[in-house]
């Protein structure tokens, strides 16, 4: 959601279905802004709520009522997230939307029809169609590099568990064990499978590698967080 979109008035006033209003504290997990926004927005509401009570003690005293509880329990939600104190839900939320950049190692002939197949799944990761390169890549004969997209075009897809196997397979193979362990610990995290997820950034942080720098980064903001609960 774009901080322009977000509805928060209708959030801090309860007028929001579950559905919508569950997107917006997403949002406001990710964005200081809107979440500082939405904070004096709840504050305001508790205020202008409190003087119409004083003046009005005989008008929808219920309504009133759950209007403060809802705009009170609000700036509370917005005070833990400030903390620091995260769920595995929120967790998730850190997980990388980026792609793992694909240049073609040779140069194909377009006459065998093998490698226009492989051509077309990697055209389509390039164009950012993930799910129709994950089909395409499930087709053609399995090597490290095929395996490796496979994976990362399997989680940007939201297909987190089968991209979890690809991208365990890819994490063995020379060559591709640390772009398959940052997307496994994303792919991991996004399952709320932080401990795993930890354990495999940590390996990360070890490694003088391209993803080392990230790995910490986000291993640091896990430091609060424990496994989904079942």
């Amino acid at each position: 959601m774009k901080c322009a979109d977000i509805p928060l008035p209708e959030l801090v006033r309860g007028d929001l279905p579950e559905d919508m209003a569950s997107l917006v504290r997403a949002h406001l997990a990710s964005c200081s802004r809107c979440r500082e926004r939405a904070r004096i927005m709840a504050v305001l509401e508790v205020s202008e709520t409190a003087r119409v009570t004083s003046t009005r003690r005989r008008v929808r005293p219920l309504a009133v009522a759950a209007s403060v509880i809802l705009a009170g329990i609000l700036i509370l939600l917005l005070r833990h997230l400030e903390v620091g104190q995260t769920s595995p839900n929120l967790a998730a939320s850190w997980a990388t939307d980026e792609a793992y950049p694909y240049v073609g190692l040779t140069v194909r002939s377009s006459e065998n029809g093998s490698d226009q197949e492989r051509s077309q799944a990697f055209s389509a990761y390039q164009h950012g169609e993930y799910a129709a390169a994950a089909k395409d890549l499930m087709r053609l004969e399995s090597d490290p590099e095929v395996t490796f997209y496979l994976g990362v075009s399997l989680y940007l897809s939201g297909e987190t568990e089968a991209a979890s196997h690809y991208l365990s397979e890819a994490a063995q193979t020379e060559g591709w064990q640390e772009p398959a362990r940052w997307y496994l610990a994303n792919a991991l995290l996004r399952d709320g499978q932080v401990s795993a997820a930890r354990q495999t950034l940590t390996e990360l942080t070890g490694e003088h590698g391209e993803f080392q720098r990230q790995a910490g980064e986000l291993l640091q903001k896990l430091a609060t967080v424990s496994d989904r609960s079942p």
